[in-house]
């Protein structure tokens, strides 16, 4: 027997709310949770729930030694569900609802404890544990401290005649980020192995060639074109590293096939191309005849995974600190790297800045605060960057900062400060205030810090002392020296990779989607539009510009580009031009 409070309470192991503690928001979605379990309930008069499982056997039958094992949390419930709604040794009854006998318990508490195998933690430490043969537990300790624990399902990969099969990937693109991609498979060897890559140039696949050479021995095809890649039968899934503007070409090759698809962000350099996307996975799924289900689809977005975001993520997630009401995020770093052939110092490949560099962020947005955006305004300009550089295709037209408002339809806000010549070092902060507290991420030190609001109820003229305020938890994340070395996001693509090939193995769901690539495509365009016009961009609930927006906009757009424009019902050339 458990009593549930209706709001969390940290200061209790036992204190997650029923809310949390089911993932639902109302009494009935959780009613309808305990009564799929057996679980009988009762709401109390403060809004907390007291919870009655059904009757659970306390042995069970180990199916590969067939001995029977002391299966439950009989003990660690009577000794210790103690907090000021819980009383350990009430917890507990035997299956016709008489108490349990107390003796009993402490004697069998005391048989665990005479066996008991501590250990000595040190960092990075790993415990693996058969949770069917062998209890586990914690002794008290002082914090701070973390422990981060995983559930070890089957191994990834596909079964054939019984052995397990790694995923067999091919990546397009074998620039910067096609051999970050090589490093970081090559951590999941086990599950994923590559077997394929293709660029058109021939320097780039040397290069690949070579990472491939350094992370493993085994022989891998090489090509000069992604349809010959595409056209393999050896290959389960593709992975698109190449520049954005070529990406819809090779998405329209690489969804017939029915293949996985990781697409590196952005989606796609326009709204447009994005939909195509959305069409070309819908009308594959309706009329897919091959062996199977076709392929998962997801858009690579490696800022999620970021080992602080994350955990940010995690802590507005739990909603300890209630709902995300506001979100800043701020990058100061240095100018766009150089790439083959410039290609990313033109708008035409990128979609603009706010597309190439800060679809991370939208992205981000929409994840962190749970809803969609309604409304986007920007202003930015090319003030240092590439302005003293020309080529035979031109002379580079990308901004280099900005700052951006974000409005969603739940009522929260958010804000980007990003600036491309300010730091040697690239650096994100990530801060969300909650309605209890706040959370902020820094990157590249790794490091979180939790705020939580103490009740401050009456202030008069004076503001809080010091004795009421806050006190900050500061929490700093390791970053493990392999993943470091593999890449440039702190292990984030690793992270990424892992969940990929899970999504694509069945386990989970697919964390980013292609309309969540869209979404960030929209949003980063609506920015542009907002410099180039001076105007707030209104999004519509479908995820898409505002129907007036064209033609109302069109004049305007018209002074700004000093270039002839498209007829009001164009709204898709204006928003390429742009």
């Amino acid at each position: 027997m458990r009593i549930m409070p209706e709001v969390t309470d940290p200061t209790s192991a036992q204190g997650r709310s029923w809310s949390e503690t089911y993932g639902v928001s109302s009494r009935e979605e959780a009613e309808e949770s305990m009564r799929k379990q057996g679980t009988t309930w009762e709401w109390l008069p403060n809004g907390d729930c007291k919870s009655i499982t059904a009757v659970l056997p306390a042995l069970r039958t180990d199916s590969r030694s067939g001995k029977r094992v002391f299966f439950n949390s009989v003990v660690a419930a009577f000794t210790g569900w103690n907090d000021s709604r819980n009383v350990g040794e009430k917890a507990v009854m035997l299956g016709d609802g008489t108490p349990v006998d107390a003796v009993a318990i402490r004697a069998v508490a005391t048989f665990m404890s005479e066996r008991e195998v501590a250990f000595r933690w040190k960092r990075g430490d790993v415990l693996m544990i058969d949770n069917t043969l062998a209890m586990h537990s914690r002794q008290t300790f002082k914090p701070p401290r973390r422990v981060l624990a995983a559930l070890r399902g089957p191994p990834l990969g596909t079964v054939e005649e019984g052995v397990q099969k790694p995923l067999r990937i091919g990546i397009l693109g074998t620039g910067a980020m096609g051999k970050e991609h090589i490093r970081n498979f090559a951590l999941l060897a086990d599950f994923a192995i590559i077997v394929a890559v293709a660029d058109h140039k021939l320097s780039a696949r040397k290069e690949a060639l070579a990472e491939l050479g350094r992370v493993r021995g085994s022989s891998c095809a090489v090509f000069s074109t992604d349809e010959d890649l595409l056209a393999c039968d050896f290959v389960d899934a593709v992975v698109i590293c190449t520049p954005n503007h070529t990406h819809i070409d090779q998405l329209r090759r690489a969804i017939p096939t029915g293949k996985h698809i990781l697409c590196e962000k952005p989606l796609c350099t326009t709204v447009e191309d994005c939909e195509e996307v959305e069409r070309l996975l819908a009308e594959r799924d309706a009329k897919w005849t091959g062996p199977g289900k076709p392929g998962i689809f997801m858009t690579g977005m490696e800022y999620r995974w970021m080992p602080p975001i994350t955990r940010l993520i995690e802590e507005t997630d739990s909603k300890i600190l209630g709902e995300p009401r506001l979100l800043s995020i701020r990058e100061h770093r240095f100018p766009f790297l150089v790439k083959v052939d410039n290609w990313n110092r033109f708008n035409r490949n990128t979609g603009g800045t706010l597309v190439e560099k800060a679809c991370h962020f939208f992205d981000l947005m929409r994840r962190i605060l749970g809803s969609e955006p309604v409304s986007v305004y920007a202003s930015g300009n090319q003030e240092m960057n590439h302005k003293d550089e020309e080529f035979d295709t031109g002379v580079p037209d990308i901004i280099d900062h900005a700052l951006v408002v974000v409005e969603f339809e739940n009522g929260s806000r958010a804000s980007l400060d990003l600036c491309m010549f300010a730091e040697d070092e690239q650096t994100e902060q990530v801060r969300v205030v909650c309605q209890k507290g706040s959370v902020e991420s820094r990157s590249p030190e790794s490091t979180i810090r939790i705020v939580q609001r103490r009740r401050i109820q009456g202030l008069g003229r004076q503001p809080p002392s010091k004795e009421t305020r806050a006190v900050p938890r500061v929490e700093t994340i390791p970053v493990a020296a392999e993943l470091a070395a593999a890449g440039y996001h702190e292990g984030a693509t690793f992270f990424e990779l892992r969940e990929f090939l899970e999504a694509a193995r069945g386990e989970r769901p697919v964390p980013v989607t292609a309309r969540d690539g869209k979404m960030a495509v929209l949003m980063g365009c609506a920015a542009h539009w907002s410099i180039a016009t001076g105007r707030i961009i209104k999004l519509s609930p479908e995820g898409r510009f505002d129907e007036d927006e064209p033609t109302r906009l069109l004049p305007l757009l018209e002074d700004a580009l000093s270039t002839p424009a498209p007829s009001p019902a164009s709204s898709a050339g204006l928003r390429a031009r742009l």
